[in-house]
C-alpha cells in the first residue's frame, strides 16, 4: 500500500469516528420538553447559567424531579387585567415558574430574563414558525435576586402585547419564544424555548367566568397537552369541541431544535473532516 492509500484509509477512518461522535452529540443535545406541572430550574454549570426541568415538592421547596437536559416549555396563555403594577400585558401565564436549589447561583445575584425572538405559527397545515413584529412580550417584574443562600424561586408572569392600532386581539396561534437567562456573576445562558398557545377558547372562559376559571382550563390543557406528548393513545387533547394535538406539534418541533453546542460541534467536525481529506 502507496502512501496515497495510507492517506485516502486514515481519512475514511477519521471520518467514520467524527460522523459517530456527530450523532452520539446531536441524539444527546436535541431540544427536550415538559409542559404542565413542573418549574424551569436555574443552575450553574462552569460558571455559565444553565436551565433545565424540575418539579417541586407540595410546598414549593425541594426538588422532588430534576432533568438538567431539558429546555422546551409550554405555556397557556390567558388574558389578563392589564395594569402597570400587577400585568402589563394583555395576555400571559406565570407558569413555568423558575427555580433554584440553595447553592445552585451565586449568592443575591441579580437575575434578568432575555427575549432573544419570537415567532408564530396560525397552526394550520405543517409546522411553519416565522417572525412575528406585530406583538411585544417578555417576563415581569424585571429583574430578580437570588436569596443570600444561592436559591431562588418565583413565578414571573410571561405575556404578549399588541403593537398594532388596530384594536383587535392579539391572534390565535402558538407563539415561539428564545429565551436567554443571565445571573450576575455568571456567563449568559444558552437559549431556552416557550411554545405559548393563544386561543378563543380559554379567551371566552375568561370573559364569561373569569380569570381563576380561564388559568384553570389552561392548565389542564397543558397537562392534556404532555400526556399525548406521552402517550398518543390517551388521544388528542381537547378544550370544549377543539383539538388540540397542534399544540402538540408545536412543541414538538420545539424539542427538534439542536443546541447551540451541537451545531457549533458539527460545523467543527465537518472542517476537520474537509482537512483531512485535503
Amino acid at each position: 500500500m502507496n502512501q496515497q492509500e495510507r492517506d485516502i484509509m486514515l481519512a475514511h477512518t477519521n471520518l467514520k469516528a467524527i460522523c459517530g461522535f456527530v450523532c452520539i452529540t446531536f441524539l444527546s443535545s436535541y431540544a427536550l420538553g415538559h409542559g404542565g406541572g413542573g418549574d424551569i430550574a436555574i443552575f450553574e454549570t462552569d460558571g455559565q447559567v444553565d436551565v433545565g426541568f424540575a418539579v417541586l415538592d407540595d410546598d414549593d421547596i425541594t426538588q422532588i424531579d430534576f432533568d438538567p437536559n431539558d429546555n422546551v416549555f409550554q405555556a397557556v396563555f390567558t388574558p389578563l387585567p392589564v395594569s402597570p403594577l400587577a400585568y402589563p400585558w394583555e395576555i400571559g401565564a406565570d407558569e413555568p415558574g423558575f427555580d433554584a436549589n440553595e447553592g445552585a447561583l451565586p449568592d443575591d445575584a441579580e437575575i434578568t430574563f432575555n427575549v432573544e425572538s419570537i415567532r408564530y405559527w396560525d397552526g394550520e397545515g405543517a409546522v411553519n414558525f416565522s417572525p412575528v413584529s406585530s406583538v411585544e412580550g417578555g417576563y415581569f417584574p424585571q429583574a430578580y435576586n437570588a436569596e443570600s443562600d444561592g436559591g431562588f424561586h418565583e413565578h414571573p408572569f410571561f405575556g404578549f402585547s399588541d403593537l398594532t392600532d388596530d384594536d383587535e386581539p392579539i391572534a390565535d396561534g402558538i407563539y415561539l419564544t428564545e429565551l436567554t437567562v443571565s445571573v450576575e456573576g455568571l456567563r449568559k445562558s444558552n437559549s431556552f424555548y416557550l411554545v405559548g398557545l393563544i386561543d378563543e377558547e380559554v379567551n371566552s372562559i375568561y370573559e364569561t367566568e373569569g380569570l381563576l376559571a380561564a388559568t384553570e382550563a389552561a392548565a389542564a390543557l397543558g397537562e392534556a397537552t404532555q400526556a399525548y406528548m406521552d402517550d398518543p393513545s390517551v388521544g388528542a387533547p381537547m378544550l370544549g369541541d377543539v383539538n388540540f394535538a397542534y399544540y402538540a406539534e408545536a412543541i414538538q418541533y420545539a424539542e427538534a431544535i439542536p443546541e447551540p453546542t451541537a451545531a457549533a460541534t458539527l460545523a467543527a467536525m465537518l472542517v476537520l473532516a474537509a482537512w483531512r481529506r485535503r
